[in-house]
């Protein structure tokens, strides 16, 4: 099979093909952390189960960090590539991962420093307050090494060694999988066992691709010595990434709002079952971030190129495979969603019985999820980090914060699982919006190939 190259025309089964290292990586990250989330529950309890969900927001708005400097110089590096300036690409490669680094390192001791505030923040009482604290110091220990993976997942595409990364993806996720049955089970570590297992996993990847850049390599990036007035490239490609970021940020920020709401009006038993669902919903939109991880290098590298009609036709595609892509993952989430209940809860029949309800409400999230993100990276790829930033606030935060307030005053308590959806809706109409008002070129009529064409 003929290697597909980023100067190449793509089509739906192309787009998949070459983001499948990508959503590999993506699903694969998800399922161990569903799998995790297992381990939790079924050796913890649910009440351990509810204190993680609520530290875990705090910790990866932190995280998102990571999204930022890996979309920001993901977008930059491949608009050199795409110019045949290798040099500059190595050197803004370089200058971003000591960036993010010195900002991981300085940020966890800050956060190890305040996570008792944090935890009475998120609204962790007594036992729960304990757990909190615990697990979110082991975590924050290892921030650093969970940067530098997040902003990997698109640099390691850019490197063109994308099933590279997809490996220590897997390696990370058995790492934890490992650590996660030796310290909860036969060493009985409890909380602090389950922090350091999911620490363990991020480092042990995060050296071994800091050692891989460091030595010659085969990819098309390696560390180098940047000159000092690379410096001034950290402003756009943080700039640049801030959507991505944004994006993670308001996410969790919106779960941490949810989760107190929930905990307000219905207890521990709605929470658990949200976190379920935010554990499991991980798996399913693996596919969503994965292909919008590519986009952001495709883009980018065709928007160097300035080949208009191949970015429209992109966009094309994009709508097309993530609306395929989104049916099925709503069917899929419908007809499993007893199975998975089960598998968290299957010793608490009512919070079973609630995971399942609030499943196959949310379910419908997976219509419209694709959208946002294909957009906001076809945006970071251009080097349009406003409009991918307003995208990624609106869908990520004001819109889901809005519906949290506006859908349960409509409906009562069960409007709280319906807010995900109508704000995914209102996202995917302002995604339309500004594809049409900012760049109407992209949604023209030619007479390219349709997407859909086989190759």
């Amino acid at each position: 099979m003929k290697k597909i190259e980023l100067s190449d025309h793509f089509t739906c089964t192309k787009l998949l093909r070459y983001s499948l290292p990508a959503i590999g990586e993506m699903i694969a990250i998800s399922s161990f952390e569903f799998v995790d989330g297992l381990f939790l529950t079924n050796y913890l309890g649910v009440t351990a189960f509810v204190a993680i969900d609520l530290i875990i927001p705090p910790f990866m708005i932190l995280f998102a960090l990571g999204y930022m400097f890996g979309a920001g110089a993901n977008a930059l590096v491949s608009q050199y590539q795409g110019k045949g300036d290798t040099q500059t690409a190595r050197e803004i490669f370089s200058l971003s991962t000591a960036a993010m680094t010195i900002v991981g390192i300085l940020v966890a001791l800050i956060g190890i420093w305040q996570m008792p505030d944090l935890s009475m923040m998120v609204g962790a009482e007594g036992e729960k307050a304990v757990i909190s604290n615990t697990y979110g110091m082991i975590l924050m220990a290892g921030l650093p090494a969970f940067i530098i993976n997040a902003a990997f997942q698109s640099l390691w595409i850019t490197a063109e060694k994308a099933v590279f990364g997809l490996v220590l993806s897997i390696l990370s996720g058995v790492l934890n999988i490992a650590f996660d049955w030796l310290f909860m089970g036969p060493l009985h570590l409890g909380t602090a066992g389950a922090a350091s297992a999911t620490v363990l996993s991020a480092v042990i990847p995060a050296v071994i691709t800091l050692i891989y850049f460091f030595l010659p390599n085969p990819s098309s990036l390696r560390f180098v010595r940047f000159r000092l007035n690379r410096f001034k490239e950290l402003g756009g490609i943080c700039f640049n990434g801030a959507s991505e970021m944004i994006s993670e940020l308001a996410v969790n920020l919106t779960v941490l709002i949810a989760y107190k709401q929930v905990l307000r009006t219905i207890g521990d038993a709605g929470v658990a079952a949200m976190g379920a669902y935010n554990t499991i919903i991980g798996v399913f939109i693996g596919v969503f971030y994965g292909v919008s991880t590519t986009v952001v290098t495709i883009s980018g590298y065709k928007y160097g190129k300035k080949t208009d009609d191949e970015l429209t036709s992109l966009v094309r595609t994009n709508n097309i495979l993530m609306t395929v892509c989104g049916s099925l993952m709503f069917l899929a989430f419908v007809v499993f969603s007893r199975p998975l209940a089960l598998a968290f809860f299957n010793d608490d029949p009512a919070v079973c019985d609630l995971t399942v309800h609030v499943l196959r409400i949310m379910a419908f999230s997976c219509f419209f999820y694709g959208f946002e993100f294909v957009t906001g990276s076809t945006f970071t790829g251009m080097g349009d980090g406003l409009s991918s930033m307003i995208i990624a606030a609106f869908g990520s935060f004001i819109a889901p914060v809005a519906m949290i307030f506006v859908m349960p005053s409509l409906f009562g308590p069960e409007g709280m699982y319906w807010a995900m959806p109508a704000s995914s809706f209102l996202t995917a109409m302002l995604c339309v919006i500004f594809l049409k008002k900012r760049y109407p070129v992209l949604l023209k009529n030619d007479d390219r190939e349709d997407a859909l064409d086989q190759e």
